[in-house]
C-alpha cells in the first residue's frame, strides 16, 4: 500500500481526524490508500489515482469520509504479468475481487460521496456491508400495498437528511453521487451478516459496465434503488436478496421486497461502442450469463446466502439454493429509454430486453409489479422477454425427469397501464405450456404426465388437454416476449400460490408431475417444483424440496393432485401484489384474492384446516358445536 493506516488509537469522541487531500499516486503495487481495521475519523478526499494492483481505496475502520476522489484501473493480481492461470481464473475467492473503492466487512459508518471510477477488472464500488440504511420516513413511505400512497413523497426530506449526515466520524453510513463506468461489475453489495430491514443505493450513475451495473446478494429486508442512472451495460440491474429458509418452512412477513424508485435505464445510447473488445482472461462466475443488453433482470429471492458463489458459482445464479417463499420487486417511476434492437443494429450483441428472467433462474421467479413507468425510443418486442427452461438442467442431479418451473410461472404486473399500455391491471404471464420433449442427453423421453387421480376424476372431461396457465382473452406474445399479455380489461387479479408439504420427507419423496387444473376451462398446469442444490461428499445429494410456486387467477376455482401419495400436511399461500399475503377478510371483500382449490386424499381419514395457524372448523359440524356429525 502507498499510504496504510493502522493500529491507530480510536481517540475519545472521534477528535483530531487524519486525512488523506489532494494526493495523486500512480502505479501502486498494492492499495494506493489502506484504512485499516478499528481506525477512525480518516479523511479520504479529492484523490487521483491511477493503476493500482489491488482496491485502489479500501475502507476497514470507523467512519471513515470518502470524497471526491477519481480513480482509473483497479488492477487484479489474478490475471497481472502473465497469471491468468485456470485455478486464478475459475476459482476466484471474494478477497480477491478488487473494487475501486472497497468498503469491507468490519467497516462501520463509511461516508462515500462524490466519487468517479473509471476502469476497474472486477469491481467499481465493492460494498461487504449495508452502502446505507433507509431512513425512518423513506422506509414508511415505501408501502408496498395496493392501496399505497406514493412512494416518492418522502424521498426529498429522506435524501437531505442523508447529505446532511456526511461528516467525518459519521455513525451513519452514507453513499451518494457517485459514478462508475468502465468496470466489469459497478456497484456490488455482498453482505451476508447485517440483516437490516431497509438499505438504499441511492444517486448513482453507472454506465459502460462489461456484465452488472449493479448486483446484489445480501440478507436486508428490503432494498432500494433509487435516484439512479444507469446505461450500456450488460446487465443494468440485478438486485437479490436471501432468507430466511424455505426448507425450515420460515417466511418473512411483510414479504421481502426490492425496489427500483426514481431510475433511469438506457439501453444503447448515442456514445455506446458496442465493438468494444470484450476483456480477455475473465473470471467465467462474475461474467454476465449471455450475449444480449438486458435493462433490470427480476430479483432472485433465495433461501440462504451463497458464501461460495463468487468462487464455485455464477453471479448469474444467485439463488444457488432453494428459492425463498416469499419475495417481490416493484418499479416505480422508471424511464427505460432506448431499448430497441433497430438501436443497436449492427451490434454483435443479441436482442436487447428491458425486463428480463435470469437466465439462470431455475426453480421460482417471484412477482414483479409497475407503476409510473415511461418509455422513450423504445420498441414495443424490446420491453421484456421471459426465459424458456433450459433443456440442459433435465437430469438426474437437476431437474430429473421434467423441465423446472420457475420460467414457466414468471409474472409481471402494470398497477396503472405504463408498463405494457394495455390498461391498468395488465398482466405478462410466461409460457407455462411449455415443455421440453426429451432429457438433457437429447433422446430420453420427458416425464409430462397426467397425475392417475385426475385423469379419472369427473373433473377431467378426457380428450385433448391444454397445458399451462389460465389465460382465456389474453394475447400470446411467444413472437417476441415468450409470454402471454393479459390486458387490464380483463379485470383479473393473477396471484402466486406456493403449494408446501410440510412433511418430513419433503426433499427425498417425489410428488411430481403435480397438476394444478383450472376448473373455470380446464388448463392444467404439470409443475415439477425446482433443483437439486445439495452437496453431498463432493457430489449432489439427490434431494429436491417440494415446494411448488403456482400461478393462479384471483377468484377461481382449481384442483391441485399430486401424483405421488399426498403429504400429510400441505400449506397453501398467495403473494398477491401487496406485501403481505392477501387475508381472508380482505379476499372476501373483493374477491380476487379468494380461491377455491380442490385435493383429493387417498385415505379415509378426518383432516383438519388451519388458516393462519387457527384452526378452521368443519361447515358440517353441529350447531352446538359438538364434534358429532
Amino acid at each position: 500500500q502507498a499510504i496504510l493506516a493502522e493500529k491507530i488509537a480510536v481517540l475519545q469522541e472521534w477528535r483530531l481526524p487524519s486525512f488523506v487531500r489532494g494526493c495523486s499516486f500512480d502505479t501502486s503495487f498494492g492499495s494506493a490508500i489502506a484504512v485499516g481495521e478499528r481506525v477512525a475519523n480518516v479523511t479520504v478526499e479529492a484523490n487521483v489515482i491511477h493503476w493500482t494492483l489491488g482496491s485502489s481505496i479500501y475502507i476497514n475502520g470507523l467512519g471513515a469520509l470518502v470524497r471526491s476522489n477519481l480513480v482509473v484501473r483497479a488492477a487484479t493480481l489474478l490475471q497481472h504479468n502473465g497469471r491468468e492461470t485456470r485455478a486464478n481464473i475459475r476459482f476466484v475467492r471474494w478477497e480477491r475481487y478488487v473494487g475501486g473503492i472497497e468498503i469491507a466487512e468490519d467497516a462501520e459508518g463509511a461516508v462515500v460521496l462524490d466519487n468517479a471510477i473509471a476502469g476497474s477488472e472486477r469491481i467499481g464500488f465493492k460494498f461487504g456491508r449495508p452502502t446505507q440504511l433507509c431512513l425512518a420516513n423513506a422506509a414508511d413511505s415505501a408501502d408496498l400495498g395496493d392501496g399505497d400512497a406514493d412512494a416518492d413523497a418522502g424521498a426529498p426530506g429522506w435524501l437531505a437528511e442523508a447529505m446532511a449526515a456526511p461528516m467525518a466520524g459519521s455513525a451513519v453510513a452514507v453513499f451518494a453521487r457517485n459514478r462508475v463506468h468502465g468496470a466489469l461489475n459497478g456497484v456490488v453489495v455482498r453482505d451476508g451478516i447485517n440483516a437490516e430491514p431497509c438499505v438504499d443505493i441511492s444517486l448513482v450513475t453507472a454506465f459502460s459496465c462489461w456484465s452488472y451495473a449493479f448486483w446484489s446478494m445480501a440478507v436486508y429486508s428490503r432494498l432500494h434503488l433509487s435516484s439512479s442512472a444507469v446505461a450500456d451495460s450488460r446487465v443494468g440491474v440485478f438486485l437479490s436478496l436471501c432468507g430466511p429458509p424455505s426448507k425450515s418452512h420460515a417466511f418473512s412477513t411483510p414479504a421481502k421486497a426490492v425496489v427500483m424508485r426514481r431510475v433511469l435505464s438506457v439501453g444503447m445510447s448515442p456514445l455506446a461502442d458496442c465493438h468494444a473488445p470484450v476483456p480477455v482472461n475473465r473470471d467465467p462466475h462474475a461474467f454476465a450469463v449471455g450475449t444480449s443488453y438486458l435493462g433490470i433482470e427480476i430479483s432472485s429471492f433465495a433461501s440462504n446466502f451463497i458464501a461460495i458463489l463468487p468462487e464455485k458459482k455464477s453471479w448469474a445464479k444467485v439463488p444457488g439454493s432453494y428459492p425463498a417463499l416469499y419475495g417481490r420487486s416493484e418499479l416505480r417511476h422508471v424511464t427505460f429509454a432506448r431499448w430497441s434492437n433497430e438501436l443497436a443494429s449492427g451490434c454483435p450483441q443479441g436482442a436487447m430486453a428491458a425486463i428480463r428472467t435470469s437466465e439462470m433462474g431455475s426453480d421460482a421467479v417471484h412477482p414483479m409489479s409497475a407503476r409510473v413507468v415511461a418509455w422513450l425510443e423504445s420498441e414495443e418486442a424490446n420491453k421484456i422477454f421471459l426465459d424458456s427452461p433450459k433443456r440442459s438442467w433435465i437430469e438426474i442431479d437437476d431437474c430429473v425427469s421434467m423441465d423446472c418451473d420457475g420460467h414457466k410461472h414468471a409474472i409481471v404486473h402494470d398497477k396503472d397501464g405504463t408498463l405494457w399500455r394495455a390498461g391498468a391491471g395488465a398482466t405478462v404471464l410466461a409460457r407455462a405450456e411449455y415443455q421440453s420433449p426429451v432429457r438433457a442427453d437429447g433422446v430420453t423421453l420427458t416425464g409430462y404426465m397426467l397425475p392417475p387421480r385426475y385423469a379419472g376424476s369427473s373433473d377431467y372431461a378426457g380428450g385433448a388437454v391444454t397445458y399451462g396457465l389460465y389465460r382465456a382473452g389474453c394475447e400470446s406474445r411467444s413472437a417476441s416476449w415468450n409470454a402471454h399479455l393479459c390486458p387490464g380489461s380483463l379485470d383479473r387479479r393473477y396471484l402466486q400460490l406456493v403449494i408446501e408439504s410440510m412433511d418430513g420427507d419433503t426433499e427425498t419423496r417425489s410428488l411430481v408431475p403435480v397438476a394444478l387444473t383450472n376448473l373455470e376451462d380446464d388448463t392444467v398446469d404439470l409443475m415439477n417444483g425446482g433443483q437439486d442444490h445439495g452437496w453431498c461428499f463432493g457430489y449432489t445429494c439427490l434431494k429436491r424440496l417440494s415446494t411448488f410456486f403456482a400461478i393462479v387467477a384471483g377468484g377461481s376455482r382449481n384442483r391441485v393432485d399430486f401424483t405421488g401419495t399426498p403429504p400429510g400436511t400441505v400449506r397453501f399461500h398467495t403473494l398477491g401484489y401487496g406485501a403481505h399475503p392477501p387475508s381472508l377478510a380482505s379476499s372476501v371483500a373483493d374477491n380476487s384474492g379468494r380461491l377455491t382449490v380442490k385435493m383429493t386424499y387417498t385415505t379415509a381419514q378426518k383432516h383438519k384446516v388451519y388458516l393462519g395457524g387457527i384452526f378452521v372448523q368443519d361447515a358440517n359440524v353441529a350447531a352446538d358445536g359438538t364434534p358429532y356429525f
